[in-house]
């Protein structure tokens, strides 16, 4: 979409005049600030299974500010809508949540522990609040035929050695992953955020404002959403960058002041997030299309986490047990 249709979609939906229009290039979804009477925040989806992800978000977002958290708000349409429709896509705004983000450096330690606590906060708000019978079928069912077939049509495409060599090593980890999921049972579930991190928490005065973007929202095994948490908030075995085993102890502490694990969380952590990495699909096509070089980035460092827990998930746990 460009910005004359945005233009023409606030114009009848919303009674607002677009002034100025800034596009969100570090967003999961399609996104804008558009600056009308105000600044307003605005996603656009284009499948229409995607409308379940709108009704969702609502749904969190209302709860959560119920629950006080500052979080954005839906703006209804002049219908009356939570969004509209426009040539076969799906617009929601929001209102706008000023501060600042750390897109381009690790969150200081101090924000970071805070981030912690709060999620841990979020999980205890929502916990018991949605339930979804499917919800633990991706961490406990694996198509291993699917999962292969899929993977080799990706390498037969591509002539780059680094991907190639992540997805084969995708590959010879399947029957493992099989292996795996099979301990991912009586996790503790909640709704969560899906990509909590640093690019979506909003900061003010060196302090959290706020948090954004839940178009990800789903039920997931809490110790999954917190370990990745701190990965990309620190971006922990990125450009040098490396694993604090006590700062991430801290993390851990911080979060459950508000929200307790169980033994088989804590000791399934680690596992969790080394088995939807290597479940991920993103990025691989996109860079044998466009030979982005920051998708080509993220997959090696996809690929050094993945390595690092293979290497290192029993010494996460035992770091953990032992705060």
């Amino acid at each position: 979409m460009n910005k004359i249709d945005i233009e023409k979609i606030l114009l009848e939906n919303y009674d607002l005049k677009l002034i100025d229009l800034q596009k969100i290039n570090h967003s999961s979804s399609d996104c804008y600030i558009a600056t009308c009477d105000k600044k307003y925040f605005i996603k656009i989806f284009s499948r229409p299974s995607d409308i379940k992800k709108i009704i969702k978000e609502h749904s969190i977002l209302n709860n959560l500010r119920s629950a006080g958290f500052n979080v954005p708000n839906i703006i209804h349409t002049n219908k009356s809508e939570i969004y509209a429709s426009y040539n076969d896509h799906y617009i929601f705004l929001e209102n706008y949540i000023e501060g600042y983000s750390y897109i381009d450096t690790k969150l200081p330690n101090e924000i970071l522990l805070s981030s912690a606590h709060l999620l841990g906060k979020i999980h205890r708000s929502l916990k018991d609040k949605y339930d979804d019978n499917e919800h633990e079928e991706y961490w406990t069912n694996i198509d291993l035929e699917w999962e292969e077939n899929y993977l080799n049509e990706l390498i037969d495409t591509l002539d780059d050695e680094i991907v190639r060599n992540a997805l084969e090593h995708k590959k010879s980890m399947l029957k493992e992953l099989a292996k795996m999921n099979k301990s991912f049972k009586n996790l503790t579930y909640v709704m969560s955020h899906g990509d909590y991190s640093k690019r979506n928490i909003i900061c003010d005065d060196e302090k959290i404002a706020g948090v954004v973007d839940f178009s990800e929202a789903d039920l997931y095994p809490v110790s999954w959403e917190l370990i990745r948490s701190y990965f990309f908030s620190t971006e922990a075995l990125k450009n040098g960058n490396e694993f604090d085993y006590e700062l991430f102890g801290l993390y851990v502490s911080s979060y459950m002041e508000e929200f307790k694990l169980s033994d088989n969380d804590i000791e399934q952590m680690p596992y969790l997030l080394m088995y939807q990495l290597l479940l991920s699909k993103y990025g691989y096509r996109e860079y044998i299309k466009t030979k982005n070089e920051k998708l080509l980035e993220f997959i090696k460092w996809k690929e050094d986490i993945i390595y690092f827990l293979e290497e290192n998930a029993s010494h996460i746990v035992d770091n953990i047990k032992m705060n």
